[in-house]
């Protein structure tokens, strides 16, 4: 049933995983569509053909070929062993061994751990959620209900990781079903013109805030190509009759990365001593910065204008009593001294007024407020 398939229609045909594979030492491809020639050798340089060179070397008995999709493609399982091993670190402190307790990690067998699958499917990430199967990181027990998350690996009994063809394609966004490219003709589908799968491998064995621990592994698949094709020759008599099958399909290409790590003093040693070389650069350029003679005039001008500004606020009426009360303190200066001259010659030497008469005392003004009119008028002189 083809119903909402936009691609080309054709007949399915069954083929088991041996036939719709080939695995390579790297990489696996999966047939999804092919097309069959059956053909007959015209050119084998004999003397009979009469001629060295030929345009064709085969000849189609067929006039047109067959084509036809790998009845259901996406479900066949993609089983993935693999070890990585850290050369330098293996020759320092030798190989882990649970007897010795080594601390470092030198090598590392999938077979030994559960790989988890990175997906930016959220459709993928909430089925498996459902599952129990989506996890926030690539360790840990944390579940992730949205995406990206780390969906767990299906294990054999001999704990090897594997996938099914679509679950990976899912994980990368893509399913064979999805246009690869819109012409007037139609729509391309990835299971008619293949594609290129690039699955990462991604090792490590330390964690932020935690250190080194036991060596973890997830797969990133992405990707890189939007077609795929290759053509297989089965012979029935070698070089005389044989079928030629040109078939479309998923290349898996694995690619292993990753770091272990390990404690080294003089690498420890160069990114303290840069550390504190970058620190004491950092204050020598701060102190540079404040400390220039613009900065000091600027910062001076802003703290003296601060300073006036509350004084400035006063109101201008008080600014004319303050001047007229210092109009009126001279005036009275000068009224009182004929006053003066009635302090005793003695007392005079000595710096001393002689005491006023009653009748003197008006005259003296209070000094912590203008002399008023009346005041003024009964001073008598």
């Amino acid at each position: 049933n083809h119903t909402g398939y936009v691609g080309s229609v054709y007949p399915c045909e069954i083929y088991e995983a041996v036939n719709a594979e080939i695995v390579r030492e790297t990489s696996l491809v999966i047939w999804t569509r092919a097309s069959t020639y059956n053909q007959t050798l015209i050119c084998d340089s004999s003397i009979e053909s009469g001629s060295m060179t030929c345009p064709n070397t085969y000849e189609n008995k067929n006039p047109s070929p067959h084509p036809f999709y790998i009845a259901q493609s996406e479900a066949f399982t993609v089983l993935l062993e693999h070890a990585v091993t850290a050369s330098r670190i293996c020759e320092h402190h030798g190989r882990r061994d649970s007897n010795k307790m080594q601390h470092y990690a030198c090598s590392a067998e999938a077979s030994q751990y559960q790989g988890r699958l990175y997906s930016t499917n959220q459709g993928l990430c909430i089925e498996e959620f459902a599952k129990k199967n989506s996890f926030d990181q690539p360790r840990g027990s944390t579940l992730q209900s949205g995406a990206p998350c780390f969906i767990g690996a299906n294990q054999t009994a001999s704990n090897e990781d594997f996938f099914s063809l679509d679950i990976l394609l899912q994980a990368a966004g893509m399913s064979l079903d999805d246009c690869m490219d819109d012409n007037n003709n139609g729509c391309t589908t990835y299971r008619e013109s293949g594609a290129t799968l690039l699955l990462n491998v991604v090792w490590n064995d330390f964690r932020p805030y935690r250190g080194l621990v036991e060596p973890f592994y997830y797969y990133s698949p992405q990707l890189i190509g939007t077609s795929y094709k290759e053509s297989l020759p089965f012979y029935d008599s070698y070089r005389t009759s044989r079928t030629l099958m040109r078939a479309h399909g998923i290349k898996i290409a694995v690619l292993l990365s990753g770091n272990f790590h390990q404690f080294q003093i003089l690498s420890f040693l160069i990114t303290l001593t840069t550390a504190l070389g970058l620190l004491a650069l950092a204050t020598k350029i701060v102190d540079s910065l404040m400390l220039n003679e613009r900065y000091l005039q600027v910062k001076y001008e802003t703290m003296r204008e601060e300073a006036i500004d509350p004084l400035s606020s006063s109101t201008g009426i008080e600014n004319e009593d303050d001047r007229d009360y210092a109009n009126t303190t001279d005036i009275i200066e000068l009224e009182l001294l004929p006053v003066s001259e009635q302090t005793n010659e003695d007392d005079h030497d000595e710096g001393k007024l002689d005491t006023l008469n009653d009748d003197n005392l008006a005259i003296w003004p209070d000094m912590n407020r203008p002399l008023l009119a009346q005041e003024s008028n009964g001073a008598g002189i």
